[in-house]
């Protein structure tokens, strides 16, 4: 009973210290980070700004089951304009530009209708080489660039059937047979397809202010 009731103390010791970050307890992480919270621009995931960097909090090594597995999430849910899943950023207020355009909440939104954020010439001095620290969102970023890649190129082989079947059209005069319903299927898909590819690039950020405790 002696040796149960010291590994059951010992246990209770573990999941306390993982209550704690850094010094801080969970409490006050949430405390501090709701203080410092600004709210919500978008980003360009598919070709960030070269000055983004991640893993400096976080170098967690990069996982290729995660990324496959959400790029097949992202080519069912589009997650990418949700606050639940937004990518935190680390800035202060005089770095972002277009500050005005900061949204409270973005689930009412799509991605088209979330500024991408701008950067004053103080933001752009502050945040080269590589200090615009990304929170999160390493395996998302690389899973963004995976799907887009593969939309582009279904979007290239689809233009390419559209505009030969265009083509046979036009050299057999069909404006409404079997080549012309054809023709409109494919163009159809390419419409949706380049709607998918602008759509899926950028992705939502929550921004926090850094010099918020300082």
């Amino acid at each position: 009973m002696r040796e149960q009731k010291a590994t059951g103390t010992a246990d209770v010791h573990a999941i306390l210290q993982e209550d704690t970050f850094m010094g801080f307890t969970l409490e006050e992480l949430r405390s501090k980070k709701h203080a410092a919270y600004i709210g919500y621009l978008s980003i360009n995931l598919y070709d960030p700004p070269k000055e983004a960097t991640w893993g400096k909090h976080n170098d967690r090594t990069v996982n290729p089951g995660w990324v496959s597995q959400l790029v097949k999430d992202f080519a069912k849910r589009v997650d990418n304009c949700t606050n639940e899943d937004a990518l935190e950023v680390a800035v202060r207020r005089a770095w972002v530009k277009n500050i005005d355009l900061v949204l409270p909440m973005v689930n009412d939104k799509t991605i088209g209708d979330v500024p991408e954020i701008e950067f004053t010439r103080e933001g752009m001095e502050a945040i080269q080489p590589d200090n615009l620290v990304m929170l999160g969102g390493n395996h998302r970023r690389l899973a963004v660039k995976i799907f887009v890649d593969t939309v582009q190129k279904q979007l290239e082989q689809t233009s390419k059937k559209r505009d030969e079947k265009a083509s046979q059209a036009h050299k057999q005069s069909d404006v409404s047979g079997t080549t012309a319903q054809e023709l409109k299927k494919l163009e159809g898909k390419v419409e949706w397809l380049e709607k998918k590819l602008k759509s899926s690039q950028h992705w939502v950020i929550a921004l926090y202010d850094i010099g918020t405790h300082e």
